[in-house]
C-alpha cells in the first residue's frame, strides 16, 4: 500500500511554478531540463503542502472522483490521497458522498447499521467519491436544469384522474378498515369539511364499508383528534359571529401528535383572558369553558351537575365553544349529535331527570369527555427559529401527501398552511437534496410546481394509457372540487348539497337545490349514469350560463344568497338553519 500508484519510471509534466510543490511530494524525482523557477513565484514546500496543492488542482479540472482513481492520476499513495483531501474538506473546498450512479444492489441505509450480521450479508457499500464543491454546485444545478427539461406537462385532466385514484374514490384503490381510514384521515388532516359532510360523503367516498365505529376507535385511542382548526377571526368592526352550531359548519380531523405544526400558522387562543375579547363568548359558553379549563376533561352529566343547567343549555353552549374552535370530545359521537336528522332524534325534556325506580340512559352512543381543545400546548414559535423551519417543513410534505403535484393555486384550499414563499424555500431545498423534482407538470398551472418522482411517472402511465371511460361524483365540499383552481369553469361553491361529476378527469355536471345541470354535450349512456348516480332529472343548462352566473355574483354588492356562487370554504349560507339539539344531554 506504500507504493505509489503511477510507477517511478512513468513521466508526468508540470508547470514551471509547480516544480518546487511536485519535487516536496516527490522527492525521489528528478526533472529535466534543468530551469531556475523565477524568484517571484519560488515558494519553499512541505511535503503535505504539496500533496495537498496537487490534489487540490486535480479537483479543480476534474468531476467526482474516487480516491484510488485520484491516487492513481497524481502519482501517489492512496492515504496520502486520502490525507489532502481530508485536509481541503477541513478548508471547504472539497466534498465527498455518492455523486455518480452507484451498485444498485447497496441500499445506503446499511452503512449507518450497527448490526454487523446484516453488513456481512450484503454486498460491500462502493468508495465515496470526491469533489470540488464550486464543480459539485455547478453539476447539480445543471443537473436539475435537465431533469426539469425533460418533463413533458400533463392536462389538468389527468391531474384530476391521479388524484382521485390517490384519495382511493375509485373502486380499486378504496381503502378498508381501521388502518384505511387512519390513512385517509391522515391525508385529509388540517382542512375543514362541514361536519355533515364527513361521514355522509367524505370518508365512504374513500372507504369500502365504512363504519362510524372506526372513527370513534381512533378517537378514543387517541390517535385521532377532531375539532375545528381555523375557526374566523373576528374584530370589533365584523361585530360578534353567530351563536350556536349548524350542522355545516366546518370541523377538521387531524392526528392529535400533529397538532403543534399544524395550528402554527394559524393561532386562536385558548386561555380564558384571550377568548372574551377574541371569541366573544355567551355567558353560559364562558362559564363552561372555564369549567373545562379548572377541572380537565368533563362528560356532560358532571356538566350539567356542577353548573346546574338545563341540557339544552349546555347543549348550546358545547356547540357555541365547537365553533370556536376551543372544544372537542373523547368520540366523534360528540359531534355526531349536533348533524344528525331531527326526524332521527327522540324528544327529549328540558326538565332533570326524576328520581323513581327506572332510569332509561340518555343517549344511544357514548360521547366520551368534554375538553378544552389546549392549543397552548403548541406555543408560539418564534419566527425563523430552527423549529419554525421543521413546521414548515412538515406542511411541505402534507401537501406533497394530499394533492401530489403542489403549487400556489392550491394555496386557496389551505386555510392553516404557511406562507407560499416559505414552502417555496423548503420545496427547493428538498428538490436540491433529490428528494422531489421541480418543474412544469401541468399545463395551465402558473409558478413552480413539485412532486414526488412517483407521482411524475403515475402522472405519465394515466396520460399514454388508453381512456377508461371513468365517471367520478363528489360532494362540492370535497377537497377534490378543484372548480375554478385547476379548471377554467366557474367555482362550484363547497355547501353539502351542492355534487359535481367528473367524465375522466373533466367537469361534466353539477348538481343544486336538488337540480342536475350538465355543462357538456355527453352520450345517451352517460346521461342514464348520471341520473342514477346523482338521483335527479337532468335541467338545461350550460357552461356558458355558468359562468355569467359566476360573472354576476362576483359583480354584486349584496351578501350572495343560498342559491348563487360563493368562495370555497364557506361554512354556510345565509338561510341555513341552526341543528337540532344533541340527544347525548
Amino acid at each position: 500500500p506504500d507504493t505509489p500508484a503511477a510507477q517511478v519510471t512513468a513521466l508526468s509534466w508540470v508547470a514551471t511554478e509547480r516544480l518546487p510543490a511536485a519535487l516536496a511530494a516527490f522527492p525521489d524525482s528528478s526533472h529535466h531540463p534543468s530551469v531556475n523557477v523565477p524568484a517571484g513565484v519560488q515558494q519553499e514546500w512541505e511535503s503535505t503542502e504539496a500533496r495537498t496543492a496537487i490534489i487540490r488542482g486535480l479537483l479543480d479540472n476534474s468531476g467526482p472522483q474516487t480516491v484510488a482513481e485520484m491516487a492513481y492520476q497524481a502519482g501517489m499513495t492512496e492515504p496520502q490521497t486520502e490525507a489532502a483531501l481530508m485536509a481541503l474538506e477541513g478548508e471547504g473546498i472539497a466534498m465527498q458522498g455518492y455523486f455518480r450512479i452507484k451498485d444498485p444492489n447497496w441500499d445506503q441505509s446499511l452503512e449507518e447499521s450497527e448490526t454487523v450480521e446484516t453488513k456481512l450479508e450484503t454486498s460491500p457499500a462502493p468508495p465515496k467519491e470526491w469533489c470540488h464543491r464550486r464543480l459539485l454546485s455547478r453539476i447539480h444545478r445543471l443537473t436539475l436544469q435537465g431533469l426539469r427539461a425533460q418533463v413533458q406537462p400533463v392536462d389538468v385532466s389527468v391531474l384530476i384522474q391521479y388524484l382521485t385514484r390517490l384519495h382511493g374514490l375509485t373502486g380499486e384503490e378504496k381503502r378498508s378498515g381501521t388502518n384505511g381510514l387512519f390513512e385517509v384521515l391522515s391525508m385529509l388532516q388540517g382542512i375543514d369539511i362541514p361536519a355533515i359532510c364527513w361521514e355522509r360523503d367524505i370518508l365512504p367516498a374513500r372507504l369500502s364499508n365504512y363504519q362510524s365505529s372506526q372513527l370513534d376507535e381512533l378517537c378514543f385511542t387517541g390517535e385521532v383528534g377532531w375539532g375545528r382548526l381555523y375557526p374566523p377571526r373576528r374584530t370589533a368592526e365584523q361585530g360578534k359571529p353567530m351563536t350556536g352550531i349548524t350542522r355545516n359548519a366546518p370541523v377538521s380531523f387531524f392526528l392529535r401528535e400533529d397538532i403543534p405544526w399544524l395550528t402554527c400558522f394559524n393561532q386562536v387562543s385558548s386561555n380564558l383572558e384571550d377568548s372574551e375579547a377574541e371569541h366573544h363568548l355567551s355567558s353560559p359558553a364562558q362559564e363552561v369553558q372555564e369549567l373545562l379549563t379548572r377541572r380537565g376533561a368533563l362528560f356532560a352529566a358532571d356538566l350539567m351537575a356542577t353548573t346546574q343547567a338545563l341540557p339544552s343549555q349546555i347543549a348550546d353552549s358545547l356547540g357555541e365553544l365547537i365553533s370556536r374552535g376551543l372544544v372537542t370530545s373523547d368520540s366523534y359521537s360528540g359531534m355526531r349529535q349536533f348533524t344528525e336528522d331531527r326526524s332521527t332524534k327522540q324528544r327529549r325534556t328540558s326538565r332533570k331527570s326524576r328520581i323513581g325506580l327506572v332510569r332509561k340512559r340518555s343517549t344511544p352512543n357514548n360521547t366520551g369527555r368534554w375538553s378544552i381543545w389546549r392549543r397552548e400546548a403548541s406555543a408560539e414559535v418564534e419566527e425563523r427559529s430552527l423549529q419554525y423551519f421543521e413546521y414548515v417543513e412538515q406542511w411541505a410534505w402534507q401537501l406533497i401527501r394530499r394533492w401530489g403535484v403542489v403549487f400556489r393555486d392550491l394555496m386557496s384550499k389551505e386555510a392553516g398552511a404557511p406562507r407560499w414563499f416559505e414552502l417555496l424555500q423548503v420545496f427547493r431545498r428538498l428538490e436540491a437534496r433529490g428528494e422531489i423534482r421541480g418543474g412544469r407538470f401541468v399545463t395551465g398551472v402558473a409558478g413552480e410546481q413539485f412532486a414526488m418522482s412517483g407521482t411524475i411517472q403515475e402522472l405519465r402511465k394515466l396520460r399514454d394509457a388508453p381512456t377508461s371511460d371513468e365517471l367520478t361524483i363528489l360532494s362540492a365540499t370535497d377537497p377534490l372540487n378543484l372548480t375554478g383552481i385547476l379548471t377554467k369553469d366557474a367555482r362550484v361553491p363547497a355547501t353539502p348539497a351542492n355534487r359535481i361529476a367528473y367524465w375522466n378527469g373533466n367537469l361534466i355536471a353539477w348538481s343544486k337545490n336538488e337540480e342536475l345541470f350538465l355543462l357538456t354535450k355527453v352520450s345517451e349512456k352517460l346521461k342514464r349514469e348520471l341520473v342514477l348516480g346523482f338521483g335527479l332529472p337532468i335541467q338545461d343548462f350550460n357552461r356558458q350560463q355558468l359562468n355569467t352566473n359566476e360573472q354576476s355574483t362576483a359583480s354584486s354588492l349584496e351578501p350572495p344568497a343560498e342559491d348563487q356562487f360563493l368562495p370555497a370554504g364557506n361554512e354556510t349560507s345565509s338561510t341555513d338553519k341552526k341543528s337540532p339539539r344533541p340527544s347525548f344531554l
